[in-house]
């Protein structure tokens, strides 16, 4: 079987993305040929039955360009894909289906935001199905949904026993509005937690009334890291706070988790986490979750990284999810 996969980039030192590059090299073990479409790209070694095109970001070309390599593309390599995977952007569906399907190419949507629009919801439609990984995302109302596993690396992210007690807070992800790093910040500030922050700010203004808050406070801006850094991170954090909205089931959870972490969360999705790490979205409460996370014994540390690691490893790896891809697209 021969698969065509449309995705936003291919770099495996992207702090957000650098996990496609992974995902990518253990596809190329269970499919004939793959042929990937991206819109950037980067750093970046695959087998060799994976055929890399890029539609020009890395360049600084525009919009118009863009559609045109992209039309040109699928058109001229269409004898060399069977089926289509469309990752993350609905717009290519509705760009290319009619194409597709009269090539008589089988295609499927990536999607798993807690938020939608007429784009998903069309694409979604056309469609054979729709992959998501959230129980809540936007994407899982549709007749033609299917959950499938988070795909998390756990040759990567593994416990690491350091045989010391993490005592600082962590947040890996992007910093802004919507995922709540100001409650996160206050949280952290209110019980004297020192805190990690690692990620590109979405907006100045954001990063100032952050920088804000944590005057005064053993507060840490990292900035972006590569994606091949992250296990190291994880490994050193005494509890990970993460308040994104159910619907995303933020991979950055998962990874930790698989690192033995402490999860303190307010996402009703992650059902593993236990109730005491639970917490509502206000500092307060974060607050009292995470005093909980960071006061674990050794022992009980210990016994929250073995069962946590293990769920991640029998439901959301990434070999789980290579193999369940391979069933779903025939």
């Amino acid at each position: 079987m021969r698969l065509l996969i449309v995705t936003q980039a291919v770099d495996r030192d992207d702090p957000v993305l650098g996990f496609f590059h992974r995902w990518t090299n253990e596809f190329a073990k269970r499919f004939e040929k793959i042929t990937i479409i991206c819109l950037r790209r980067g750093n970046y070694s695959l087998p060799g039955n994976v055929i890399l095109h890029s539609l020009g970001k890395e360049e600084g070309k525009g919009r118009m360009t863009y559609l045109l390599r992209f039309f040109t593309l699928i058109t001229r390599l269409r004898r060399d894909y069977d089926s289509v995977l469309v990752h993350m952007n609905p717009e290519y569906i509705l760009l290319g289906f009619l194409f597709w399907w009269l090539w008589g190419k089988s295609f499927y949507l990536w999607y798993n935001h807690d938020r939608g629009g007429w784009k998903v919801s069309l694409a979604s439609r056309l469609a054979e199905r729709v992959f998501h990984t959230s129980p809540l995302a936007y994407t899982s109302q549709f007749r033609n949904a299917v959950r499938m596993p988070a795909g998390i690396d756990t040759s990567l992210f593994l416990p690491h026993e350091n045989g010391t007690a993490p005592s600082r807070a962590l947040y890996v992800g992007r910093v802004a509005p919507a995922k709540r790093v100001d409650i996160i910040v206050e949280a952290a500030v209110s019980i004297d937690a020192p805190l990690d922050i690692v990620g590109s700010f979405s907006d100045k203004k954001h990063e100032m009334h952050l920088r804000e808050k944590a005057q005064g406070h053993d507060v840490v801006f990292h900035g972006p890291l590569p994606y091949d850094a992250l296990p190291a991170v994880y490994q050193k954090a005494g509890a990970l706070i993460n308040l994104t909205a159910p619907g995303n089931y933020d991979k950055v959870v998962l990874e930790a988790a698989a690192c033995g972490v402490p999860i303190v969360t307010s996402s009703k999705a992650f059902d593993f986490v236990e109730e005491r790490f639970r917490s509502k979205n206000d500092s307060g409460d974060v607050a009292r979750a995470l005093s909980t996370a960071l006061s674990l014994s050794p022992a009980e540390r210990k016994e929250v990284a073995r069962r946590q690691s293990a769920y991640v490893r029998e439901h959301e790896s990434l070999t789980a999810l290579a193999e369940r891809l391979r069933e779903e697209i025939k």
